[in-house]
């Protein structure tokens, strides 16, 4: 059993107030050595906020979930925005992994004009959008600029991805 499902919706609402509208958690009782009312959670070396409750670190949008809707997510929380910090919970879906993967805002280190979905053909002797769907690459292109590339794989992107929040 997962160690998130030894902590309850009411055993979290007796800890911690959470405020939908900020996405912050605060401390309704002493714990830890933190003050009735400080800021709970730290972030983590992944970017993520994380409180540690009952000796066990917790993601603060998994907890903002369960705080709102009762249950653990069975999906991937996903930051609509991509900002790992802003836990509004209208900022927050669950969605399988595969859409929240399709909510990609920057360019992997491996992309080498850190561009999202746009790359250099020399074949084609120009710029290319690329983007993926069910394990195939769907190109449009060459541009001759990487802005117009660009443009052209988040048009491709919208219409594409469910899970798109461009």
């Amino acid at each position: 059993m997962k160690a998130q499902a030894h902590l309850t919706q009411a055993r979290l609402r007796a800890l911690l107030e959470y405020d939908q509208t900020e996405g912050v958690f605060r401390w309704l009782v002493y714990y830890g050595g933190l003050t009735v009312g400080s800021a709970a959670g730290t972030m983590n070396t992944n970017g993520y906020m994380v409180i540690g409750i009952g000796g066990q670190k917790y993601r603060t949008h998994r907890l903002a979930w369960l705080y709102t809707h009762g249950v653990w997510p069975t999906d991937t929380i996903d930051h609509m925005d991509c900002d790992r910090t802003n836990n509004r919970i209208s900022n927050l879906r669950a969605v399988p992994h595969c859409i929240n993967m399709q909510n990609m805002r920057q360019a992997t280190k491996a992309n080498a004009l850190g561009e999202l979905g746009v790359y250099w053909s020399n074949k084609r002797k120009g710029y290319m959008a690329s983007v993926s769907l069910n394990n195939k690459k769907k190109r449009r292109g060459p541009y001759k600029t990487q802005a117009r590339a660009s443009l052209a794989y988040i048009d491709m992107k919208r219409s594409l991805h469910v899970g798109c929040t461009l």
